[in-house]
Order: C-alpha cells, then sequence, then structure tokens
C-alpha cells in the first residue's frame, strides 16, 4: 500500500493559503491606496475614506501596533512560550500538526477553527505576545519544529 505524506499535503496547502491571504491583503491595501489617492480631489470622498479605515472595530479602537523587535532577551522568552505549548496538554488534545502559523495565532490570540476563541480564551499563552509581530513568531515557530525534528523527532 502507498504510504500518504501528510506533511507535502499540509506544506501545499500552508503556501496556498499563505497566497491566498498575500494576494487579499495587497488587493485591500491598492483599494485604498486608489481611494486616498481619488479622496485628494474629493474632501468629502477623503473624510468618508479616513473614517471608514480608521473606525472603532466593536469597542476597541484600531491603532497600528509598535511590534517589538526580536532582540535576544526577547527570543529567548517567545521560546519559552513556544516549547512551552509544544508540550502543552492541549495542543497535544488537538491531534492536529502544530505549525509556526498555529502557533502565532494562540500567541497573538487569533481565533481558527482548530483553535477557537472559546477553547483558548482562558489559556496563559492567548495573545501573550501580540506585540510580536506575527511573522516573526510564524518563523522563529518553524524554526523550532525543524530543530525539533531533526534532534528527536516529532
Amino acid at each position: 500500500s502507498a504510504s500518504f505524506d501528510w506533511k507535502t499535503v499540509t506544506q501545499s496547502i500552508y503556501d496556498y493559503l499563505s497566497g491566498v491571504e498575500e494576494a487579499q491583503t495587497q488587493k485591500v491595501e491598492r483599494v485604498f491606496s486608489i481611494l486616498k489617492s481619488a479622496s485628494k480631489r474629493n474632501k468629502e470622498l477623503s473624510k468618508s475614506i479616513n473614517s471608514y479605515f480608521e473606525s472603532a472595530v466593536g469597542s476597541k479602537h484600531v491603532h497600528p501596533i509598535p511590534f517589538l523587535k526580536v532582540s535576544d532577551a526577547t527570543e529567548v522568552l517567545l521560546r519559552s512560550d513556544i516549547k512551552t505549548l509544544f508540550r502543552d496538554n492541549l495542543i497535544q488534545s488537538l491531534d492536529v500538526p502544530l505549525t509556526g502559523r498555529a502557533v502565532a495565532r494562540i500567541l497573538h490570540g487569533i481565533q481558527s477553527p482548530v483553535y477557537s476563541y472559546e477553547l483558548w480564551k482562558d489559556h496563559s499563552l492567548w495573545g501573550k505576545r501580540n506585540d510580536i509581530a506575527f511573522k516573526d513568531i510564524e518563523s522563529l515557530t518553524n524554526i523550532m519544529l525543524k530543530e525539533k525534528l531533526l534532534t528527536n523527532g516529532l
């Protein structure tokens, strides 16, 4: 019987979804740029566009987050949190492959179908590292997962 290569399949899905997410983000940024350019000729349009992109979401006002740079000291703390998630009973109970993206979502407090808010809201690491850029967490986790695979296997 032929064996099924889950790692290749999950990597393909991850690559595809990352590409979709990146394309959608670029589209929103392009639309904003076009609208911003058009609004320079129309003050009312300018007010509407600025109001939309600066509006409150729920009860919180959206502000850009000044992410911390991952310094040596920050990396030590971040690695510790990531290692804790590697060993976490809740992660183990889900029986799904852990990815850098999943860890970044947990540490940023971003829910997904597998990592739901209801399941994770009381976990000590849920949203704990939302001061560090998502991509930095994802990248470091992927490095650590590779290190773990090389040293003792998953």
